[in-house]
């Protein structure tokens, strides 16, 4: 495989008089080529060893709104809404910690919170 692709696709719903909106957000990876460094028990030396991940989906929600003329910002959101951790891969298992095929993406769902003020010059 010589090339992957990321598609990424945005879908907002705004409510502008109530200074709110949604958004939803999803980014699409195609199948792509990696590497990595294993250990060869053989040999007894590391090598280099290409291997191929599945493709993968990531999704995210969020929800914006201003206040005090659009000068304070309260924005919250989940991050990884799929719950995607690990896609499989090629890559056979190479240690005591791997998980034999799966290769980790994400580290799951989680709750994020964001608060700025834009301070006029």
């Amino acid at each position: 495989l010589l090339f992957s692709y990321q598609l990424t696709q945005e879908l907002t719903y705004r409510l502008p008089k109530y200074d709110l909106s949604f958004s939803i957000l999803r980014n699409d990876f195609s199948p792509n080529n990696r590497y990595a460094l294993v250990y060869n028990s053989t040999t007894q030396n590391q090598e280099v060893e290409s291997y191929r991940v599945q493709a993968y989906s990531l999704m995210d929600i969020m929800a914006n709104k201003t206040f005090f003329d659009k000068n304070l910002q309260l924005s919250v959101g989940l991050k990884n809404v799929l719950g995607v951790l690990s896609v499989q891969s090629t890559l056979e298992s190479t240690g005591v910690h791997s998980s034999g095929g799966a290769v980790p993406i994400a580290r799951g769902m989680y709750f994020w919170l964001r608060l700025s003020y834009k301070f006029k010059a």
